[in-house]
Order: structure tokens, then sequence, then C-alpha cells
């Protein structure tokens, strides 16, 4: 565990930075041993499940017109109060009252196609999470880097639930049970590198943490 622990964050940090560039001498493995071992010393919390109703959009749902306004993204809002309201609008009146914490978004192939993150934003707000058969690259980093629940890659996962059924999806695991089918299914969960930053609701406070530790080993 301790050394799977290690390699997350070593990948996480080279993936994130340039981590030589940053610590001069001091090699990324050895940092990330360093940040592993005071960052396992205290539990965050932070919930890998969620369990509310889904909400089944399909394919190619586009970001802007889709998922959110084109007006929202071209504007480059990013206040969670000014986003809200107007998440899936367009094909859902009123989204944001209807929906609740725990709730999840099950879509198809190319989900939030262009990379925006304004849709992710108020989906986070709103305490939901996102299920997918799949999401570009650029999208899902958008989606992980705010702090949202994502799994891409969930193969099928249209035709295991339909819009109301109770969901309750962990994250973590990938493991997926519909109480109203009482059927189970099972995802690849988040990858491990990136665990911590969801923890932490995202990149900002991945890298505040980042920042706060890397200074308690220096002057160690």
């Amino acid at each position: 565990m301790a050394q799977r622990s290690l390699l997350a964050h070593q990948k996480l940090l080279e993936f994130m930075f340039d981590v030589n560039l940053i610590n001069g001498a001091q090699s990324s493995k050895a940092l990330a041993l360093k940040l592993s071992n005071k960052a396992n010393m205290s539990e965050r919390e932070f919930s890998w499940v969620k369990k509310g109703r889904c909400w089944v959009f399909g394919h190619d749902i586009p970001h802007m017109g889709g998922v959110v306004p084109m007006h929202i993204v071209s504007q480059m809002r990013t206040d969670p109060k000014e986003i809200v309201p107007h998440l899936f609008e367009e094909s859902i009146p009123g989204f944001h009252e209807k929906c609740a914490p725990g709730d999840v978004i099950v879509a198809g192939r190319n989900f939030g196609m262009g990379a925006k993150m304004q849709g992710y934003i108020a989906m986070k707000a709103l305490g939901l999470g996102l299920l997918c058969e799949s999401m570009s690259f650029l999208a899902y980093r958008e989606a992980i880097g705010i702090g949202l629940p994502v799994l891409t890659g969930c193969d099928g996962v249209l035709d295991t639930c339909n819009s109301g059924d109770l969901l309750e999806v962990d994250f973590k695991s990938g493991a997926f049970y519909n109480k109203s089918q009482n059927t189970e299914y099972s995802y690849s969960g988040v990858p491990e590198a990136l665990q911590d930053v969801l923890s932490y609701g995202g990149t900002t406070g991945w890298l505040a943490n980042w920042w706060h530790l890397r200074k308690t080993v220096q002057l160690e």
C-alpha cells in the first residue's frame, strides 16, 4: 500500500509539473515519498460514494449548448452561483431545482465535447457525480481538476439504468449498484494517481496542500 501511494504521488507530481525544475537537485521520487508519508498521516473527509437518482443523457452532448448555454462559456463565468441555474437548462429546464446532492449524471459517448470547465463547476456545486462511456482527455482533465467525481470508459452504461432510477456509485472502486433494478456492475474506478486531487476538492486544493507539505518537509 505504501509503495502504491508513493508511485501515485510521484506520477501525479510528474504529470502536473516538471518536478526537477521546481525542486532543483531534489528528485521527484524523494519529494513524493516525503509528501506521501505526510499526507497519509491525516485522513481527509471525502465521500467516494454517491447515492441518488439517475439522470440519463445520450451521446455526443456538447459542453456549449448541451451542458451549459454558450453565453456562460463565452462570458467565462466561474462563479457557481451564476452557472448552476443554467446547468442542462436547454434539455431539462429547471434541472438545478430538480436534482439533489448525490444524484448521478449518466451519459454516452463523447460527453462534454469541448474542453470547458463551467458545467463541471456547476455539477460539483450541486454535489453530483458523472459516469459516461467516453469523454475527451481535455474534458476529463477539466472535470477532475474542478474536483468532480467522474468515471469514463463505462462501456454500455446507458443500458444499465433509466432516468429516475436510484443508484449507488463508488467512484473509488468503480462499483455501480442500481437499487431500482437490483443490478450491479463494475467499472474502472478513479486512477490512484488522481484520487488525491479529488479528495482535496480539485487541483487548487491539491496544490495548496502540496505546497504546504513541501514547505513543511523542507523545514525538517
